[in-house]
């Protein structure tokens, strides 16, 4: 009998053309570090640091990060393959397969599809596809279905929850609900804030965690209403969803979110605006929808929650396993280098 022997470790260099804290940024940290648990050498390009919440407060150690000048246009991207001498590119966005094409001899590359396909992506050797309802069919190259997973979190200390919720001025008898993300027009905050006034109940709190160009603007739409506190970018974001009864997602357009799975994870009680990202998510959990725009129709939701107290759930999460997911993007890797060869 042949014993198995483990596939070789490869060199993994991950690139993205935003230093933002986003999804795609929390993604690449949780997989890097899964890789390099998994024993390959993992780098990230990224452009130089900018103001504000940075993915480079949150790669984990072991990780070579590669600063370019800039996003990654062809010049800095060169360089990082030089460097790195990475096996295979994980691009995250369409600039890098974009600019490989100038850069001759390069490595395979594959691209997870985040936000939608576009024909910027066409170089790339591989697509992994986040969301089975991601309209690929221009894309001629190989592709895979991965959904996102929840990102690994540290264990919280004790008590932690109540002392977030008593620093917010929150008592144990008002229902906290979270919404967790940028404040950007696509993002919805306006119909959530729409929804609170149409609900007037004295004991609901609203917690926005999340900074971005919609901040002062709604802000002035609150009207300065002691219910709806705005504490913008948080670096501890695992600690609030203890600390929330509820979860409010009301963006108009996403593809697989990942605060959905975290809110699921927690247990949370959610109400998430019924766009394709959300609505394939929750198929089949014991979560409410709501048309997206339809601030009446979250407000409905929201009065029924101040007068019967929402209890956790029971989320299966079965189909979003990390361990799985990153077996697949690495047999992916390998055929796609393989098909190169």
């Amino acid at each position: 009998m042949t014993e198995s022997r483990p596939a070789a470790s490869l060199r993994i260099l991950h690139a993205a053309s935003s230093d933002r804290v986003s999804g795609s940024s929390r993604y690449i940290c949780d997989l890097g570090q899964r890789q390099r648990d998994a024993g390959h050498a993992v780098g990230v390009a990224l452009p130089r640091r900018g103001p504000g919440g940075s993915i480079y407060d949150s790669l984990p150690p072991g990780l070579e990060v590669l600063s370019m000048l800039g996003s990654p246009g062809w010049l800095g991207l060169a360089r990082a393959i030089h460097d790195f001498r990475p096996d295979i590119l994980h691009f995250h966005d369409g600039r890098g397969p974009r600019a490989i094409r100038w850069i001759p001899g390069h490595p395979p590359s594959v691209i997870t599809l985040h936000l939608g396909y576009k024909r910027a992506m066409k170089p790339a050797d591989g697509l992994i596809r986040i969301a089975r309802w991601q309209e690929v069919s221009p894309y001629r190259g190989p592709v895979v279905d991965v959904a996102n997973w929840r990102p690994a979190a540290p264990p919280r200390p004790q008590g932690e929850a109540q002392a977030l919720r008593a620093a917010l001025g929150v008592g144990p008898e008002q229902l906290l609900i979270g919404c967790v993300g940028r404040l950007h027009p696509q993002k919805g905050a306006a119909v959530l804030i729409d929804a609170m006034q149409r609900a007037p109940a004295k004991d609901v709190v609203l917690a926005f965690i999340g900074d971005g160009p919609d901040r002062a603007s709604l802000m002035s739409l609150s009207q300065d209403d002691p219910r709806i506190r705005f504490l913008g970018h948080r670096t501890d974001v695992d600690a609030w969803y203890g600390a929330f009864d509820a979860f409010v997602t009301p963006s108009y357009s996403e593809h697989s979110p990942l605060v959905v799975l975290e809110a699921m994870a927690a247990g949370l009680p959610i109400a998430a605006a019924a766009n394709p990202g959300s609505a394939e998510m929750l198929k089949g959990q014991p979560a409410s929808l709501f048309p997206p725009g339809d601030a009446e129709a979250l407000a409905a939701i929201l009065r029924d929650w101040a007068g019967v107290r929402p209890a956790h759930r029971a989320y299966d999460m079965s189909r979003f396993d990390p361990d799985r997911a990153a077996e697949t993007i690495e047999a992916f890797y390998r055929k796609v280098i393989a098909a190169r060869r």
